[in-house]
């Protein structure tokens, strides 16, 4: 009896293979046929899109534009740092105010503690000579005083100088700038922060400036011009004569206070 239970036929198809070696390699070797053909891809893609964006930055951007927009940004950075020295130079005449103000009154101090003891010294003396003689003076008789101290303005003759010196400067920065120490909500209308609103118009773009930006710029330009003319005369007038009176009064000062000769801004 023959056993036909193994061959292949419709009552019994033919088992599945399991996979081979061969296999394998050759799932895994169309794998880096995919790798290769997505890399080509990716490639072709990009130098299509670098040759677009060639095309379109010739198209808009062109080298003048650029240049418009590179000066454009110098000339903001140029007024920024000229504004940044004005306000550099106002805070060390204010540091120079104090300290001539601080050294006065540290003189005026000591002066008045010289002749708090001059007047001790001489009081214990007529004490000393009153028990040597023992006799009391007659009634309506002399009797020797120490000349009282010098009044505060007197003896202060800078302070008055200062608080005029200080307005002056006060209501030339708020021309430039509104200091951080303000109170209250100060108005935006200053040189400072119209400089910040062109910066931020010019600089956050990529074309050119637009005629309205380059006319605010230009106004910017003349007003921080107007302000530094007469932050040179204050300084040559009215910080010269200050400096001339705090030296007149013999108060030392360190090199850099109050210093304006040779070192005017550029209007």
């Amino acid at each position: 009896m023959i056993n036909i239970s193994n061959y292949t036929g419709n009552d019994n198809p033919p088992r599945p293979r399991p996979p081979t070696v061969a296999l394998v390699r050759e799932r895994a070797g169309s794998r880096v046929r995919d790798a290769l053909v997505f890399a080509m891809g990716v490639d072709w893609l990009a130098y299509l899109l670098r040759r677009c964006g060639d095309r379109w930055f010739a198209m808009n951007d062109t080298e003048a534009d650029w240049r418009d927009r590179w000066a454009a940004v110098n000339r903001t950075g140029a007024l920024q740092e000229a504004a940044a020295t004005a306000i550099h130079r106002i805070a060390r005449i204010r540091a120079g105010v104090d300290s001539a103000l601080a050294r006065e009154k540290q003189a005026a101090d000591e002066k008045a503690y010289r002749e708090r003891e001059q007047e001790k010294r001489a009081g214990e003396t007529k004490d000393s000579a009153a028990a040597a003689t023992l006799a009391p003076p007659a009634p309506g008789a002399p009797t020797a005083s120490v000349a009282p101290a010098a009044s505060a303005a007197s003896a202060a003759p800078l302070k008055a100088s200062s608080e005029k010196l200080l307005k002056s400067l006060d209501e030339l920065e708020k021309r430039l700038w509104n200091r951080p120490d303000a109170k209250g909500i100060p108005p935006q209308d200053d040189i400072m922060d119209q400089l910040g609103i062109v910066q931020g118009a010019v600089g956050g773009q990529w074309d050119p400036p637009s005629p309205a930006q380059l006319e605010a710029l230009r106004q910017l330009g003349e007003q921080l011009d107007r302000f530094l003319a007469d932050f040179n005369r204050f300084e040559a007038g009215e910080v010269a004569a200050f400096r001339k009176q705090v030296a007149e009064a013999g108060i030392a000062l360190l090199p850099w206070a109050l210093e304006t000769r040779g070192k005017e801004l550029p209007a």
